[in-house]
């Protein structure tokens, strides 16, 4: 079942990017009753998938329970993964001081030199949240952290990241 639930998570995640996808991830949740990673995982990206249709109403239950289920089962990734979405949803609602928290709060479980990924997401939203609050010196300080963890990661990581640290890190100073 676990196997399954990814896969079908991930093509939820294609065909959402491609204008489908929130029927089938209901689908797939629907199948998925016992707590695990993967299902606080799908709850999460049914409450990303929901926050970019703009349908707050929907999104903060799935979010509630995706966070919910990621603290049960003490699973960093995962709720790092939550702090992420609750981040992206506060900054989008213009509550920058709690975007810049929530994100903190996702990079303090994860554990250090790990998922330099999500560190990597968690440090953008903190920096373009400070950034919009104007606080460039914090921002400034989240895209070199950025940039230094890019140097480190592997050919994506290093890519996108560097390219994207380097070019907000212009705008921000």
């Amino acid at each position: 079942m676990s196997v399954g639930f990814r896969l079908g998570c991930g093509d939820v995640l294609v065909r959402a990017c491609s204008g489908g996808g929130g029927s089938r991830l209901s689908q797939v949740l629907a199948l998925a009753g016992e707590p695990n990673v993967w299902r606080a995982r799908g709850l999460l990206a049914a409450c990303f998938l929901a926050a970019l249709r703009g349908d707050r109403a929907a999104a903060q239950p799935l979010l509630e329970q995706g966070a919910a289920l990621a603290q049960q089962l003490n699973d960093p990734a995962t709720h790092a993964l939550a702090a992420w979405i609750a981040g992206g949803a506060c900054m989008f609602a213009g509550d920058l001081p709690q975007a810049i928290a929530c994100c903190e709060d996702g990079l303090a479980v994860l554990p250090p030199g790990a998922h330099a990924g999500q560190r990597v997401y968690l440090l953008i939203s903190v920096a373009m949240s400070a950034d919009l609050a104007g606080d460039e010196e914090r921002a400034a300080d989240c895209y070199q952290q950025v940039a230094a963890l890019a140097e480190a990661g592997g050919d994506y990581t290093r890519r996108w990241s560097s390219a994207y640290s380097l070019w907000a890190l212009g705008l921000a100073i």
